[in-house]
């Protein structure tokens, strides 16, 4: 993983796909576990991979990129539950 994530943030973005097919279901089950909602851990999961392309030049070259990616996701995570908690509700 961590030879492919090198690969995309030298330029070959294309192979993200591979990390997305060998994570996205670990990813949807870790996000389940924290949200309990489907269509919300799907987002998370889309989420987390746009921001791994948004921001792979932030990808440290001796990091774990299963590490850095559940980094991400919790952060994701975070950021959805501050933005719910200011969202007030209509009657």
């Amino acid at each position: 993983d961590e030879e492919i994530m090198q690969r995309v943030c030298a330029g070959e973005v294309s192979l993200v796909s591979e990390l997305f097919d060998r994570h996205h279901r670990k990813l949807f089950r870790y996000a389940w576990r924290m949200t309990g909602d489907t269509q919300m851990s799907e987002d998370l999961v889309q989420e987390v991979f746009v921001k791994v392309m948004r921001h792979r030049e932030t990808f440290a070259a001796n990091s774990s990129f299963a590490a850095w990616m559940y980094s991400i996701a919790r952060n994701a995570q975070s950021d959805v539950w501050r933005k719910r908690k200011r969202e007030v509700a209509l009657d």
